[in-house]
């Protein structure tokens, strides 16, 4: 028997959670696989207990301060899991939802490749009629790390059906990563050097430098609640004042902290001369003419 154990973090998503518990507790899984999930509440004050108390008692519960974030969050839930004796670890959020096979491709996908040195994560696509490509993996980057060339755009593809198999990337999002825990202990967990954005990204890195293969399904899909997601859309209804904020914001996806953190680990220290400049530049140009930040960042906690 081999035990996968979920980790989830959560912050006053109460009705979101309890639609992803409940389609994780219908699973149709892999004869000898055994699911157990553990739902990392870091200071919810919706009833996100209760509803757990009422309706999932299987459910392990870890209890944050309400400052954990979401790396602690996650750091918190992969210790709590060794209790669990895991085989895998699988890493999910709160604002996603799953089909009743997602699982059972997943670890089948895994259990088919030859070398299992690797972790594998999951297909994202859009959470309505459109089902627009979110992520599909990061095939390299050019100008030493500054551009990303995906596989598929972010929100401009739809999904076909021709899209299938398993491929390399050069990193995954935390929604759907299925990780052996021999691996996670290697690596020491994500790294509270980042406390919201990049841990994911930055365990990626750090997986291909000990020579694990970093790869991601396109059989395995997880639909995202975008309207919950610090993913941006094309509107211009915020201020500059607010984008400042944002880039001094530790706890930001475009924190200045955060980029010049993964740059000097990843990267040649010297790089960040004509990094930094090119960086803020490519900011402010996404606020100018695409990517504006949401008005409600403030509330946008644990999600990733």
């Amino acid at each position: 028997m081999q035990n996968i154990v979920a980790i989830i973090p959560t912050y006053n998503r109460k009705e979101k959670l309890s639609l992803i518990l409940s389609q994780l507790q219908n699973q149709k899984l892999l004869r000898g696989i055994k699911l157990e999930i553990v739902v990392v509440i870091d200071g919810s004050t919706d009833g996100t207990l209760e509803l757990l108390q009422d309706k999932f008692q299987s459910v392990y519960t870890v209890f944050g301060n309400g400052k954990w974030w979401y790396t602690k969050s996650m750091n918190e839930g992969f210790k709590f899991a060794q209790k669990l004796n895991p085989d895998y670890i699988l890493t999910l959020n709160d604002d996603v939802e799953i089909s009743s096979f997602y699982i059972k491709t997943l670890t089948n996908d895994f259990n088919s490749l030859i070398e299992q040195n690797c972790i594998l994560g999951s297909f994202s696509v859009t959470n309505d009629s459109r089902k627009l490509i979110l992520f599909g993996g990061i095939k390299s980057y050019k100008r030493s790390g500054m551009k990303s060339i995906p596989y598929f755009p972010s929100f401009k593809i739809k999904l076909s059906n021709n899209i299938s198999g398993i491929h390399q990337t050069q990193e995954l999002p935390g929604r759907g990563i299925l990780i052996p825990n021999k691996i996670l202990l290697k690596l020491n967990f994500f790294d509270p050097i980042f406390p919201q954005y990049g841990s994911d990204t930055d365990f990626c890195f750090r997986a291909r430098k000990a020579g694990i293969n970093v790869l991601i399904s396109w059989n395995s899909m997880v639909k995202v609640n975008t309207e919950l997601t610090r993913i941006r859309i094309n509107t211009k209804n915020d201020s500059f004042k607010l984008f400042l904020k944002d880039m001094f914001n530790k706890y930001s996806h475009h924190s200045i902290r955060k980029f010049i953190l993964f740059q000097t680990r990843h990267y040649h220290l010297l790089n960040i001369i004509w990094k930094l400049p090119y960086y803020l530049l490519g900011n402010l140009w996404h606020f100018i003419k695409y990517e504006p930040l949401p008005t409600n960042y403030e509330n946008t906690k644990v999600e990733k």
